[in-house]
């Protein structure tokens, strides 16, 4: 039997991503935008896998962004947050 910290390894070790789709009757190019979020799904599996591994390999450490791939999504969020701040970049404070 495993002990609960292996179980809880093994559950962390894991993710599953379940898409439900809802779409009106009448609604157009379902097929495109259903291709296009599997698309970003897939890219984003990718990333997610690359990120583990380097936390794993002790590369670097849990952060809310990678400053060297997430910087724009930063600067985005920093933005809705912070509305006055919109001519300065969140990580640098410059203009």
């Amino acid at each position: 039997m495993a002990s609960p910290s292996s179980a809880a390894a093994a559950w962390f070790d894991h993710s599953e991503l379940i898409f439900e789709y809802f779409f009106a009757d009448d609604a157009a190019d379902v097929e495109a935008i259903v291709k296009f979020s599997e698309e970003v799904a897939d890219e984003d599996v990718r990333v997610c896998e690359h990120v583990q591994r380097n936390l794993d390999a002790g590369r670097y450490q849990t952060g809310f962004l990678s400053p060297k791939w997430e910087h724009a999504v930063g600067v985005f969020q920093h933005w809705c947050v912070t509305p006055s701040a919109r001519s300065t970049d969140p990580l640098t404070g410059w203009p």
